[in-house]
């Protein structure tokens, strides 16, 4: 799961105060464009991280200020991702992969309520020495199932 591998491919992601797994994307994902999801607070100190994803190549798209602690956050950042969706997935030939690393906890579950909805695959950088990405495919394949109760069945499914 490259962008070599996959023509045209954005990543969706939160920035917190930690930027490494941003780094980590780059390097083993190659995406050809980012949009990103930053907390209001944290736009002006990630100002060098936006110019060191500008200087490897990548397409910084788009990068979006959320407030994830007012009255209706998750509404509203779920509301802004599907719209960046709209926005920056508009052919064929681009595909979409959603990052669940960075940024705060409800922004996590807001990418998480994202890729379900549109039935995208995710991953989570791993925070060890390994930095690996974990592939999380289990939002594309829940998306195909169209009842809540059917996704719950799926998942009760599933050997632990």
């Amino acid at each position: 799961m490259t962008g070599e591998d996959i023509p045209g491919l954005v990543c969706f992601t939160t920035l917190g105060n930690a930027t490494g797994h941003i780094r980590v994307a780059i390097e083993k994902l190659q995406p050809s464009e980012l949009v990103i999801f930053t907390s209001s607070d944290l736009h002006d100190p990630a100002r060098p991280v936006y110019k060191e994803i500008i200087d490897s190549g990548v397409s910084l798209r788009d990068i979006i200020l959320l407030h994830p602690f007012e009255h209706g956050a998750l509404e509203k950042m779920i509301s802004r991702m599907l719209m960046a969706y709209q926005t920056y997935i508009t052919k064929q030939s681009n595909s979409a992969l959603v990052s669940l690393t960075g940024g705060t906890n409800l922004m996590a579950v807001a990418m998480g309520l994202f890729a379900l909805i549109q039935g995208l695959d995710a991953y989570y950088v791993l925070n060890d020495s390994t930095h690996d990405i974990m592939p999380i495919t289990l939002f594309e394949s829940m998306n195909q199932l169209k009842t809540l109760s059917a996704m719950k069945t799926r998942l009760i499914e599933v050997q632990v």
